[in-house]
Parts: structure tokens; sequence; C-alpha cells
């Protein structure tokens, strides 16, 4: 059975969505406080729509926040990779020895699974 990757909330997390919804609160009451008394969006702008507009704005910022940084994990494990890669291949073609050659190729494949695996095991 694999294991399963289940984010943990943490109190951070809480923290950090409870002040992104305020900060949304207080973005869009200040918004519908500057619209004209004769405007059309003034019945959209009460004080139970604003809090709704927040907590869907929050929830939108904070997805789009865990894409962005799934896709920085994404580049910085292969960047890591590719790195150690690049000088394990200059190695190998700098030496003639076959023993040393099929000992630096298993380390490049050691590296291979073991970035895989880091991937696999963490919670982008």
């Amino acid at each position: 059975m694999l294991p399963q990757n289940k984010p943990n909330l943490a109190k951070k997390d809480v923290f950090n969505s409870a002040a992104l919804t305020s900060l949304c609160t207080y973005i869009l009451l200040g918004f519908s406080k500057s619209l004209p008394a004769n405007d059309p969006l003034i019945p959209y702008f009460t004080d139970i729509c604003i809090s709704a507009y927040a907590g869907i704005l929050s929830v939108i910022i904070v997805f789009l926040l865990s894409l962005f940084r799934f896709r920085v994990n994404l580049v910085l494990f292969d960047w890591k990779c590719t790195k150690k890669l690049k000088a394990l291949d200059k190695l190998i073609e700098g030496t003639e020895n076959p023993k040393l050659i099929a000992n630096l190729k298993k380390q490049k494949d050691r590296i291979i699974h073991n970035t895989s695996k880091e991937i696999e095991g963490s919670k982008l």
C-alpha cells in the first residue's frame, strides 16, 4: 500500500488564510464605500456579500499560491538533479577506467531514483 500524501493543516495556514480573508474584506469594503450612491453595483456590495466575496477570493488566492509553490519546487528538484547528473557526466567523459565508469553510472541511477522518491514523498 502506497503512503498517502495528506496535507497537514498547520496553525500557520489558518492564520495566513484568516489574514488574507481580512485583507480581502478590507479592500472590498473600501471599494464599496468609494462607489457613488446611485451605482448599479451597490446591491452586490452588502456586508454579507462582501464576506462571501472575501472568502471566495482568499480560496482562489491560496490555490494560485499553492500552484506557484508546486511549480517552483518542481523547478528546484529539476535544477538540483540536473546539476548532479551533469557533474557525473563530466567525470564519466574524463575517465577510461571501466570499473569507475560503472560506479559513476550507478551513482547517476541512484541520484535519479532518490530525486524521484523526493518528488513522490514531498508535499508539493
